[in-house]
């Protein structure tokens, strides 16, 4: 019996393209991070950037990790943009999609080392998801034979680091913010200029709804890493927090990305037979 459930666990089949909607929103969302970044990509990566540098002409707190720091030419730093923006549109086409993602996973690790100052939530999560990526079969195809599917562990992996997330971000949260657990957390985020697209910052002065928006969005992040393991629940909790980060997007400003990298993420808990099913009602 514990071997049955290990195999199930790690080994199972999955239907390659049930995938491809974790490939369309990663390839999607490195599109426009790429072209986002066009207008201060050498501001921020490049050698003469907003970073100081040390005796040797390099960035002073640079790792000797990644291609910007052997290839710092701007020649070639436009160069890898293209390569990063050419890998994105090649996983939106589905083709030579192993290379896409081992190129945008070179790109994403040299651009987390080269300047830390532009490095965020999004770019961690982004990393793992691309690491475990290359071990997943994202290229386009139909029709594959049952026999030829793949082992799940990859996809397995990347669950279990989603989860993890919440796991270890909440003590966290409650050891070194204490609005976490008196629920004025989202008073204060809201009334914030630097943060809050909240419109209507009144609406949260009598401290009802800031405890309500707070309390629920700790209900729902100490409850997902749990309950997105069961079958019945799976889709309802990750439904719930795609919309979670949906609206911490739209009304929390500087959140964009990561919200936007935590609803790629949520791709990967979307049952492949239902994902098939949706497919199939589709067309």
């Amino acid at each position: 019996m514990p071997m049955k459930i290990w195999e199930r666990i790690w080994f199972s089949k999955i239907d390659p393209e049930g995938l491809k909607y974790f490939r369309w929103a990663i390839g999607g969302l490195f599109f426009f991070i790429f072209l986002g970044l066009a207008p201060n990509w050498i501001d921020f990566y490049g050698s003469n950037g907003i970073q100081s540098f040390n005796g040797e002409g390099r960035f002073a707190d640079q790792d000797p990790i990644g291609l910007f720091y052997v290839f710092d030419h701007p020649f070639f730093l436009w160069g890898f943009w293209a390569a990063g923006l050419a890998a994105s549109v090649l996983l939106l086409w589905g083709r030579y999609t192993r290379a896409a993602i081992l190129a945008l996973f070179l790109l994403e690790v040299s651009m987390i080392h080269r300047n830390r100052f532009v490095c965020n939530g999004e770019d961690l999560v982004l990393r793992m998801l691309l690491f475990y990526a290359l071990f997943l079969p994202l290229e386009f195809k139909k029709g594959v034979l049952k026999k030829d599917w793949p082992d799940v562990w990859p996809l397995r992996l990347m669950q279990i680091n989603v989860a993890a997330i919440y796991v270890f971000s909440l003590p966290a949260k409650f050891a070194q913010d204490p609005t976490w657990l008196t629920g004025d957390l989202m008073y204060y985020a809201l009334n914030n200029s630097m943060w809050s697209r909240w419109p209507w910052p009144s609406m949260t002065y009598n401290g009802i709804l800031s405890k309500l928006m707070t309390y629920t969005a700790l209900v729902a992040e100490i409850s997902f890493p749990i309950l997105v393991w069961f079958k019945k629940t799976r889709l309802s909790m990750v439904f719930l927090m795609m919309a979670f980060h949906f609206s911490i997007g739209i009304i929390l400003d500087n959140l964009t990305f990561f919200s936007l990298s935590m609803l790629v993420a949520f791709t990967v808990y979307l049952p492949i037979e239902r994902s098939n099913l949706v497919s199939a009602r589709i067309s």
